[in-house]
């Protein structure tokens, strides 16, 4: 896939030596890329059977050591790499060492039966989930059991869940409106979001402290905070935080097909493979603009030209990969 790049570049997370790239510019050309992870300072691309990771300062790849893991997930902080194996074995690179290799979790108290499936993580929490429904959230086991999680996002502090029939749970630090429950309290057990419940959801997507989900249907909800506009709920309409989703709406008969959160900005991929965005600016990560805040969904950039297009975005930059 090719891979288009823009925002914020102080460690080299892409082979460039602009601090910020303004525009969206092409990276990884003739590498074999397919997925994309981003964070504060690095860059984790799959290419081909290989998992490298580029940033830091330093503009070559480090290849992972791997060592048999055979990976089908992966998350990231600031600081880590968290790698799941297809057998369920979850370990972790700490970037802060010279020499990157592999260090494996302790184990989880699964049965022989059970094996982690998905994981997410956040500054403060790492979660795992198992294949019969366990959550774990930095090792311990909650007090909940959910069947058929599809995928996890995981904020700053909060983690929505989202479900094969399309509901969506949520828990962790709630103190601005991200957990979407209608008030700033946190949660130590997911919840379910009864706000959304009846509508199927079919993506969700955490920033630091705001959270965004689309339905069957194509329409964006959005709650959390809102501090640089990054609900795209428009300046006349401001708030400071929503602690219930909110519906989107955007112009013309045109649907989301794709979501992806940073820090503080929101960018959605529309049905007409055109993007748009709302939130911070201040590293370029939606447009070359001088405005540091959109408030409302801006379009960004045309990607009709692709057949098939999604969305990642890292705190304060925003990649699309396009085939």
């Amino acid at each position: 896939m090719l891979v288009f790049f823009r925002g914020f570049n102080l460690y080299k997370q892409v082979s460039c030596d602009k601090v910020l790239i303004e525009q969206f510019h092409e990276f990884f050309r003739g590498e074999n890329v397919s997925r994309v992870w981003l964070n504060q300072t690095c860059c984790v691309v799959k290419n081909g059977e290989h998992f490298l990771c580029t940033g830091y300062g330093e503009s070559d790849f480090n290849k992972l050591g791997i060592n048999n893991l055979n990976p089908v997930d992966v998350s990231m902080t600031d600081d880590k790499v968290f790698m799941l194996g297809d057998l369920g074995c979850v370990c972790k690179v700490n970037l802060n060492d010279k020499d990157i290799k592999l260090s494996k979790i302790m184990n989880l108290g699964l049965s022989d039966n059970d094996k982690v499936v998905k994981i997410a993580s956040g500054a403060k929490l790492f979660v795992a989930y198992s294949e019969e429904g366990y959550i774990f959230n930095n090792l311990n086991k909650l007090n909940v059991k959910i069947a058929d999680v599809k995928d996890i996002k995981c904020g700053r502090e909060h983690c929505l869940l989202l479900t094969k029939k399309g509901d969506i749970y949520s828990f962790g630090r709630g103190s601005r409106g991200q957990l979407g429950h209608g008030n700033l309290d946190d949660l130590e057990n997911p919840l379910l979001l009864n706000a959304l419940a009846g509508i199927k959801i079919t993506q969700i997507s955490c920033g630091d402290w705001h959270s965004c989900a689309v339905s069957d249907t194509g329409d964006l909800y959005v709650w959390g905070w809102n501090s640089n506009g990054q609900l795209g709920l428009k300046k006349s309409d401001m708030v400071a935080v929503s602690s219930t989703p909110c519906l989107v709406d955007f112009p013309g008969e045109v649907n989301v097909a794709t979501l992806a959160c940073g820090s503080r900005h929101t960018v959605v991929l529309l049905d007409n493979k055109k993007l748009f965005g709302a939130g911070w600016n201040k590293y370029k990560q939606l447009k070359d603009d001088e405005a540091c805040d959109f408030f409302d969904f801006t379009y960004l950039h045309d990607f009709s030209e692709f057949l098939e297009s999604t969305v990642v975005c890292g705190p304060w930059n925003t990649c699309v990969l396009c085939q």
